[in-house]
């Protein structure tokens, strides 16, 4: 076994550093070394067809030197004529073969025919001879060479099995077969009837031998070419998968593959909802069309994750207009750009006005209204990274709640049909000042629809938990701790939370308003709640490594808890109180809960806004604590950084 494994190790390095050589050479070089090859291998098949004949012909005299360098002469004259010597020989196609196969032929019927006119012999199985001899001189080494090229650039790449032996699988390895980025060791299936197969050269093994042969042919990598299975199956793929020490890819999904949005060859880390092993939450297409549809739809913060992906929604159910109201100058470049793009590929005819304004300028966000008669507002604008905006009060509350209230009271009084708030299920109970912000901005927007709303406008609340993928979500912190080495840090062992993918999000918030009457809150039936430690784990070991704890200190990744940060609680819901429907969707509910009357809610947001305004933090808290917001600040007071002393 030693010897072998040196004999192996000194091939590849002798390989390597031939290779090395060659490849120095440019481009000329190269070709001229092809055709002084091509020519000597058509005078060796010439001296081997006559001696195989057996022909009465000496090769002394000077006839029969000339049709033996004639026929070297002829092979590298069709060949460079035919474009041959443009091909690289690493990349030679099976065209390119065939090509050669058949200028082979016609030079062994040129040989036949010189070799009549020099030597009056005339033997057609000359001409077959020297065809046969020369196509194997030419390609074979061709072959040969490009077997050894692959091979030198595949030793050092991770070994890796394609799960999934069906078109997908198969293409998925062809494409490898010219990038080089994997080293494909074979396929796994769940088909039994494919054990022991063999698929474009490479054996095929039933999903439960994975593991043994994973770990004998020290395979690194396991790429899940299954775009077509349905949720439950990729769920238990990924949950066997995981007990591996592997890195687990994934080719794009079947949508994206037929809209052309992605390629089997763009290899990614396993979708968050197979993490999650809970089915996405379809759509209602009467609900998820009925305030888009040929009208004029406005979203505040276009630019954010929930904004952009109600811009898509918005111009996938064709609407007429959609104006994006965005304060960040780069954001809104962004979404404009892509919707313009997402537009022309699609057909849609979808008018985009992008327009930079902050949700806090109350007459430019009332223009807009006005201006471009808008018919549905989607208000996604919010500050909600928990942290900073308890380390900013004064400017969560003016952004989140006092904003909130006025832009919603300018889109009833610009005759706008439909208005939904996107909240949180932070604003339950909250502990922080983004979800008391949050609440605040529910009171105002139930308190306008009771009071202000005319016949035909309608306002709700949309309330959902984390949403993943979006600025500041644990996903792609978690990622990025796992790809610089960790530790991968969460705050608390028992912190749980729930998760909902961002177009799920969107189009949650889209129904809710079809289905909206006077204030209502919507909420989504999201499952069970994820423990946010077995999360991180999950990712660890799907990325090929080893969690390192207590239990197994030599792991690759190490888990570490770094408290709850302020503000944050252990698990969040989702009712504040109130009684609960059904509703046309059999994943949305209605809640009905007691609000203000709208008098005492501008009262109090009035006396909110001169504290904050005079820097009055103590007031603020006053105010906030005479709301029924049912807040537990997790500090003994505000924080604001501008007004710290």
């Amino acid at each position: 076994m030693f010897l072998w494994g040196w004999w192996v190790n000194t091939f590849n390095s002798w390989l390597a550093g031939a290779l090395g050589v060659l490849s120095a050479f440019n481009r000329q070089s190269k070709q001229l070394l092809q055709l002084s090859f091509d020519s000597a291998a058509g005078c060796v098949a010439a001296v081997l067809a006559l001696y195989v004949n057996g022909l009465d012909v000496q090769l002394g005299t000077v006839q029969a030197l000339l049709w033996v360098f004639g026929t070297g002469l002829m092979a590298s004259a069709l060949f460079a004529s035919g474009g041959v010597y443009k091909n690289v020989v690493r990349f030679i196609a099976v065209s390119v073969a065939i090509r050669l196969g058949f200028m082979s032929c016609l030079i062994g019927l040129g040989s036949a025919f010189l070799l009549g006119l020099l030597n009056n012999v005339y033997s057609w199985r000359i001409g077959f001879d020297v065809s046969l001899l020369l196509a194997a001189f030419v390609l074979f080494p061709r072959g040969l060479l490009r077997w050894l090229v692959e091979r030198n650039s595949m030793v050092n790449k991770p070994a890796a099995l394609i799960y999934g032996a069906g078109a997908a699988g198969r293409q998925l390895l062809a494409a490898l077969r010219n990038s080089h980025d994997f080293r494909v060791l074979g396929f796994v299936d769940d088909d039994q009837d494919l054990a022991g197969a063999s698929i474009m050269g490479l054996p095929v093994w039933v999903a439960g031998r994975v593991g043994p042969v994973a770990e004998r042919c020290g395979v690194q990598t396991i790429l899940l070419a299954i775009p077509s299975a349905g949720l439950e199956r990729r769920k238990k793929v990924v949950e066997a998968l995981e007990k591996l020490n592997v890195k687990v890819l994934t080719v794009p999904g079947v949508k994206d593959l037929i809209s052309g949005k992605a390629n089997l060859a763009e290899l990614k880390e396993i979708a968050i909802e197979d993490l999650l092993g809970r089915p996405s939450v379809k759509p209602v297409p009467v609900l998820i069309s009925a305030d888009i549809t040929g009208k004029t739809v406005a979203v505040t913060g276009a630019g954010g994750s929930i904004g952009s992906e109600l811009c898509r929604q918005a111009v996938l159910q064709r609407a007429q207009k959609l104006v994006l109201i965005e304060v960040t100058e780069f954001a809104l470049y962004s979404i404009d750009q892509e919707l313009r793009a997402l537009c022309s590929r699609k057909g849609v005819a979808t008018e985009i006005v992008p327009v930079l304004a902050s949700v806090t300028d109350a007459n430019r966000v009332a223009a807009v209204f006005r201006t471009h008669s808008v018919n549905t507002v989607y208000h996604a604008a919010a500050y909600k990274q928990v942290p900073l905006v308890e380390a900013n009060a004064s400017r969560a509350i003016v952004n989140n709640a006092l904003a909130t209230y006025r832009t919603a009271k300018e889109a009833l009084a610009a005759e706008v049909e439909s208005f939904v708030l996107i909240s949180t299920d932070k604003a339950v109970r909250p502990t922080n000042v983004m979800g008391a912000s949050k609440r605040m901005a529910e009171l105002a927007v139930q308190a306008l629809a009771e009071s202000y709303a005319k016949k035909g406008q309608h306002i709700s609340i949309v309330r959902f938990g984390n949403v993943l993928g979006s600025s500041g979500s644990v996903v792609p912190l978690f990622r990025r701790q796992i790809a610089s080495g960790g530790p991968v840090t969460v705050t608390h062992p028992e912190i749980i939370r729930y998760f909902m993918t961002i177009p799920e999000a969107a189009q949650l918030v889209i129904q809710a308003g079809a289905m909206a009457r006077r204030g209502d809150v919507f909420v989504l039936d999201m499952g069970e709640p994820v423990r946010i430690v077995d999360l991180a784990s999950r990712m660890i070991r799907l990325s090929g490594l080893s969690v390192k704890n207590v239990d197994a200190p030599d792991g690759d990744i190490a888990l570490e808890y770094s408290g709850l940060r302020p503000g944050e609680k252990l698990y969040e819901e989702l009712l504040v109180s109130g009684k609960e429907f059904e509703t046309e969707h059999e994943r949305i509910r209605r809640i009905v809960e007691p609000c203000l009357p709208l008098g005492e809610v501008e009262s109090l947001l009035d006396r909110l806004e001169k504290a904050v305004d005079g820097g009055d933090l103590e007031t603020v808290k006053q105010v906030m604590q005479t709301m029924p917001l049912h807040w537990s600040p997790s500090t003994e007071s505000l924080q604001d950084s501008a007004l710290a002393t």
